[in-house]
């Protein structure tokens, strides 16, 4: 059963009219509102989730070299997410469309203030016209936008036949049981104001007096309350603007966002922060779970698990995933690899550790054998504030590039040859057994590749 949101955008008679007011909203407000001069580098939230290489292990567990990928960023406003991806992806060229062509003037102004028009292009164009660009992709970002489009099945087509065979697509939906309250405020704010400008002074206005003298008790008040003291005003007229006067929007049950892959015939490769949706957070203690209950939660499939966390505790607003024509590689989870395995694997670190100033604060810490925050170089969706200094030596070797699992308990081994306690020679078991543990973890937090 569709919701009603889904329902009614899917049915829009006037494809052109909704296209026209998408490019009116825009132009009046381009998104996002951050100022050209802003640094990307100020933002490295935005690294992890803009890198093709995370991407393409995700799927492949595999690195991946992304120079030379040409990379299609649709809906790509006023042209940050281009310059973040230019930025954590060497080599790539980004080419971004949109709609709005004053959203693409701030883009074009973006590349040439940062000196990256070599790297950046932009047109203005409608996505369901990709096929006149002439070309094929290795990566498409299509990021806050799809939910936006009449037909989101459309145009998951159209990315896809200009989406090279190997290629990702990263895309995202709004998850419509967390989105219900602003998708409920923008039908009232257009009940109380059918004739005011979608995002015009006046509508804003009259939506912050609306939500200023709201009951706190009312469905639509909840979420204002949280930010809405703290924030500057500007802030709140961007959050107004972006979520209860957003003209277009709607939300997706995990369930609808499947059926769209399977229907625009894309096979899912993972959430791109599958950290988000554990489903172990749904319980006071998942250790204590009866085992009929854990048994059963584990046997379900992922797209299960990730049902049943929507509808109990949705709490992410976006259905946030990569896909693609090529499937998923399949490979087992580190913890339920054979001595075998770990032996013949190799390790490396995620590319976009591979910098100088990480180099040298890793090695600073291994000599003093200080704890090693790293999400203060690399922040992902599960970061790591504490490695163990008495560890971080077997990671020195990392900086030169992949190594073998092996080599990197051997180093181990000389960096911590006695037990600090026993003065005893330390067996190979355990070293094998701590490197396996900082593996997992690090892997899985995203900063480690391992195949």
């Amino acid at each position: 059963m569709q919701n009603p949101s889904q329902a009614d955008s899917v049915n829009l008679s006037d494809k052109d009219s909704s296209l026209e007011a998408l490019r009116n909203q825009f132009d009046g407000t381009p998104y996002p509102r951050i100022p050209i001069e802003k640094d990307i580098k100020e933002r490295p939230d935005l690294f992890y989730s803009n890198s093709i290489a995370t991407a393409f292990y995700r799927r492949d567990f595999r690195p991946v070299d992304t120079a030379g990928m040409t990379v299609l960023d649709v809906g790509c406003g006023s042209g940050f997410k281009a310059l973040a991806l230019a930025h954590v992806n060497p080599g790539i060229k980004v080419i971004g469309i949109d709609l709005s062509p004053k959203s693409i003037d701030l883009a074009r102004q973006r590349a040439d203030f940062w000196d990256l028009g070599d790297r950046l292009e932009f047109q203005v164009l409608n996505l369901d016209d990709l096929e006149e660009l002439g070309q094929t992709f290795d990566y498409i970002n299509c990021d806050e936008t799809l939910y936006l489009c009449p037909n989101p099945l459309a145009s998951l087509k159209v990315m896809g036949k200009v989406l090279k065979p190997q290629g990702i697509l990263r895309a995202n939906l709004h998850d419509y049981n967390q989105r219900m309250k602003f998708l409920h405020a923008q039908k009232a704010s257009k009940l109380l104001d059918p004739d005011s400008v979608p995002n015009s002074q006046e509508a804003i206005d009259n939506c912050f007096e609306l939500l200023e003298f709201l009951s706190p008790t009312t469905f639509a008040k909840g979420n204002w309350l949280k930010t809405s003291a703290e924030s500057k005003k500007e802030h709140q007229i961007e959050r107004i603007q972006a979520n209860y006067l957003l003209q277009g929007d709607r939300g997706f049950t995990v369930a609808e966002t499947f059926t769209l892959l399977e229907q625009a015939d894309l096979n899912w490769i993972g959430l791109v922060a599958p950290q988000r949706w554990d489903w172990k957070k749904l319980f006071v203690d998942d250790k204590a779970l009866p085992e009929r209950l854990n048994r059963t939660i584990q046997e379900l499939s992922e797209r299960q698990q990730l049902e049943l966390i929507d509808w109990l505790a949705p709490k992410n607003r976006l259905i946030d995933f990569w896909c693609g024509h090529a499937s998923p590689a399949g490979r087992s989870p580190l913890t339920e690899w054979s001595l075998e395995q770990w032996q013949t694997s190799t390790v490396a670190l995620h590319p976009l550790l591979q910098t100088d100033d990480f180099h040298q604060a890793l090695a600073s810490s291994a000599r003093s054998l200080r704890s090693f925050n790293l999400k203060e170089h690399f922040p992902t969706p599960k970061s790591v504030t504490g490695v163990n200094g008495s560890v971080l030596p077997a990671l020195i070797p990392l900086k030169d590039g992949p190594k073998p699992f092996n080599s990197l308990v051997e180093r181990l081994g000389k960096a911590r040859p006695l037990n600090p306690l026993t003065r005893e020679p330390v067996k190979k078991e355990h070293l094998v057994k701590t490197m396996k543990t900082l593996v997992q973890e690090l892997e899985e937090s995203g900063y480690l590749f391992v195949w």
